[in-house]
């Protein structure tokens, strides 16, 4: 399944599994997605996000 991801792909994967796990959840969701993106400063979903106001800080009080 992952053979097909971009390395960007893959890296937000690896960010969202990161940030489940820190949060002790079992499963991997949207709200984990969008923290993966949040994690990647490097990625244009990072500067989209922050142009909405969205910050990777906000982000983790609203998932917990």
């Amino acid at each position: 399944m992952f053979d097909r991801f971009t390395m960007e792909d893959r890296v937000v994967m690896v960010f969202a599994m990161q940030e489940a796990q820190e949060l002790g959840h079992r499963g991997l969701g949207n709200d984990h997605l969008i923290l993966g993106m949040l994690g990647n400063a490097r990625s244009p979903l990072f500067a989209l996000l922050g142009e909405q106001g969205l910050t990777l800080e906000t982000a983790r009080e609203a998932v917990v």
